[in-house]
């Protein structure tokens, strides 16, 4: 018999993780390494997680789902990427997009 667990693991999708040292939630793969530090096998600078002070001090926080990222997205960045779900915002988005940089077309 399995009984629940009292704190259950999220459901975790894409390229987020969960570090398996200290148990901490990544929301990217990106993330995850940024709380790494240490080098391989080099007894003086042994591979270690960062504690929440040093993960706060290196510009990492915590997302609305308790996920830790590089950096938070601003308001008005999450407002404008997720307002406009449209193809031609997409499209709009795209770095090979000539919209705005001087190249007409049609030439």
């Amino acid at each position: 018999m399995t009984l629940p667990r009292s704190n259950p693991r999220p459901q975790l999708r894409g390229d987020q993780n969960q570090c398996p040292t200290c148990l901490a939630l990544f929301n990217s793969t990106a993330a995850f390494d940024k709380h790494r530090t240490g080098r391989f096998g080099d007894p003086s600078h042994p591979r270690r997680c960062l504690a929440e002070a040093e993960m706060l001090g290196a510009g990492m926080a915590r997302n609305e789902r308790g996920f830790w990222v590089t950096m938070l997205m601003g308001e008005a960045a999450r407002r404008r990427r997720y307002a406009d779900t449209s193809p031609a915002a997409i499209a709009a988005e795209s770095p090979s997009s000539t919209a705005g940089n001087g190249i007409r077309e049609g030439l």
